[in-house]
């Protein structure tokens, strides 16, 4: 709620000709794969590197916002093997994570860009050496979460005393 939205609704022209859509896709890419590796220390703290694969809707986006909870902190991005500029705002602001791409996105064309990543109070410990993941859907910099379907590849490591329990079937 802190990220606030200034505001929200369909343009003038659109009111007019009737083309103003509640059901329009607000997402400016498209995820198609996640691939994490993640690290557990016995500490529970997460450190992890993301490999995203996306598609992008539009012509010309340039910024690509995802939800990650704010106690997680990026370290670098990288878009296409190249650096990219991120913002993040402070831990106790709210989960505002931004990339900021070298190059305008093209319709269409398929993107990889890599997060890295760490931090604490993501890690739960479950009793008799188990842990989960908390924050199901913000321990990894996502994008429509529950809505936008995505194929993904997650790979733990962690201490032996510990075992990683996983309730459900994963479903980034």
């Amino acid at each position: 709620m802190n990220e606030g939205i200034w505001y929200l609704a369909h343009r003038k022209l659109e009111y007019e000709n009737g083309s103003a859509n509640s059901l329009e896709d607000p997402r400016v890419v498209d995820v198609k794969h996640y691939k994490i590796d993640a690290n557990i220390a016995s500490n529970r703290h997460l450190s992890a590197t993301a490999e995203i694969f996306f598609e992008a809707l539009h012509n010309g986006t340039r910024v690509v916002k995802f939800g990650l909870v704010p106690s997680l902190r990026v370290s670098d991005v990288t878009f296409e093997d190249a650096p990219a500029h991120f913002v993040q705002t402070g831990e106790e602001k709210d989960s505002g994570f931004y990339v900021i791409l070298p190059l305008v996105l093209t319709k269409g064309r398929e993107y990889r860009l890599v997060v890295n990543y760490s931090g604490d109070k993501v890690i739960r410990t479950a009793g008799g050496g188990n842990l989960s993941v908390g924050a199901r859907s913000s321990w990894y910099p996502s994008i429509g979460s529950f809505v936008d379907r995505a194929t993904d590849e997650l790979n733990f490591s962690y201490p032996k005393r510990f075992s990683l329990g996983k309730r459900r079937k994963s479903s980034l």
